[in-house]
């Protein structure tokens, strides 16, 4: 069973955890690590430190269930999710990395994607 652990950080962080959730094939967790808020002007956001760990799903076949296929349907599920981009994303599966900044949702699930090869 494969386990991938991410590390946002970030105003939009924790809203895009919650949309992870909801990612086909995988059991989602996230707890916030930190949260301060910060002031700009008239508008306040949080800035957080969000840690998610993610474990594929087995069917009842002992298969793992094909990612790839449904990371296309759950990008569609994003479509109508709006957030600004992650300042800072770490994902990380057995022994490999990826550091990105400014990272969109739909890239973040491109990374998973491309991390379950």
């Amino acid at each position: 069973m494969s386990q991938i652990q991410i590390s946002l950080e970030g105003t939009s962080a924790i809203a895009v955890a919650q949309a992870l959730e909801g990612l086909p094939g995988y059991e989602v967790n996230y707890a916030v690590e930190d949260a301060t808020v910060v002031t700009q002007g008239e508008t306040s956001d949080k800035f957080a430190r969000v840690l998610i760990t993610m474990k594929a799903i087995v069917d009842l076949t002992g298969q793992t269930v094909q990612v790839a296929d449904q990371g296309l349907s759950f990008l569609e599920h994003l479509r109508d999710f709006q957030s600004q981009p992650v300042q800072s994303v770490l994902v990380i599966s057995g022994n490999r990395e990826i550091e990105v900044e400014n990272a969109t949702p739909e890239e973040i699930v491109k990374i998973i994607n491309e991390l379950e090869k």
